[in-house]
């Protein structure tokens, strides 16, 4: 591990002082000079074990440190995946979808109720409403849910309408992994909801009259999509 200028200056003033001080002690006692500086170089060689040895041990965390956020990391992006599980066959998952200026959790497309943009938020806390927006513990959180959420929707609906020639009435979905959800109705057209009503909320929801011919074509819209995702294969807009 590579030291700053200020640690190697303050380490050496340290070393100094330890010096100075071990000499005085050594002549306080009355110890002659073979033996002091022996005592001298044998502190030496434990300093520069134990330097060495915390060295080792520094860089072993700095190491780790990554790993276990890597590992973070994908616990939550496998705890995404998961929040669809109660879901039937009836419905189909698209993750991490490119709008161009960024990312939308989920797309999720139903066989009968349609489409459905949905983003997830880790927030923690109380969620509630104030009419027109979002509250987090009684507050404006720093970035408005409902209308990125509105936005993302605009923006697939129109997307679907330039890539399959289709008409879709595409709805959105807040899901709040971990605050507690006091909202009991849609906020300007946008579901507001805890993970642990997914199921519920779909089941719910009104069923779609444009919902079936889309579901037909839905491996069409997977293969845009992820041809959209992967600048190799060329941009989809």
């Amino acid at each position: 591990m590579k030291r700053s200028r200020r640690g190697l200056r303050r380490e050496s003033i340290l070393l100094v002082i330890l010096v100075v001080g071990v000499v005085s002690l050594l002549l306080t006692l009355g110890i002659s000079t073979a033996e002091g500086i022996a005592s001298i170089i044998a502190l030496f060689v434990l300093i520069a074990v134990i330097d060495l040895v915390m060295s080792k041990l520094e860089t072993s965390v700095q190491k780790a440190e990554p790993e276990e956020r890597g590992t973070g990391r994908g616990a939550r992006e496998e705890e995404r995946e998961n929040l669809f599980d109660s879901l039937s066959d009836d419905y189909l998952v698209l993750n991490g979808i490119n709008s161009g200026h960024g990312n939308i959790d989920h797309v999720l497309l139903s066989e009968t109720k349609g489409v459905f943009v949905i983003e997830i938020k880790p927030h923690n806390g109380q969620v509630t409403a104030d009419g027109t927006g979002l509250l987090l513990n009684g507050q404006p959180p720093e970035e408005d849910f409902i209308n990125q959420t509105l936005s993302n929707c605009q923006w697939f609906k129109e997307w679907i309408k330039k890539n399959l020639k289709m008409d879709a009435w595409v709805r959105g979905v807040v899901v709040f992994t971990n605050a507690f959800v006091g909202v009991r109705k849609p906020v300007r057209g946008v579901g507001v909801i805890n993970k642990g009503h997914i199921q519920q909320h779909f089941e719910q929801e009104r069923e779609s009259p444009g919902a079936g011919p889309l579901w037909e074509r839905r491996k069409e819209l997977e293969a845009l999509l992820a041809r959209q995702a992967d600048p190799s294969q060329g941009t989809v807009n």
